[in-house]
């Protein structure tokens, strides 16, 4: 005889299943619409690229002036 659940809802396998699809959903959405902007906008994405790029560059200056002030004194 097979054991059946009286509770209601999901099993719990549809949740990861949920997650891993609205995960790879999203990511398909983002990859959209990186193309489609640079398609239709090419200057406006090269500034945004520019701008992260400027961004991590200034993070990583000051993460090593932190670092360097620490250890130096």
């Amino acid at each position: 005889m097979r054991y059946k659940s009286w509770v209601k809802g999901p099993s719990p396998g549809a949740e990861r299943w949920l997650s891993v699809n609205l995960r790879r959903i999203v990511g398909f959405l983002f990859v959209a619409l990186i193309v489609w902007l640079v398609l239709t906008q090419p200057d406006t994405a090269a500034n945004i690229v520019k701008s992260i790029a400027a961004i991590l560059e200034t993070a990583a200056t000051n993460i090593t002036h932190f670092f360097s002030e620490i250890f130096t004194g």
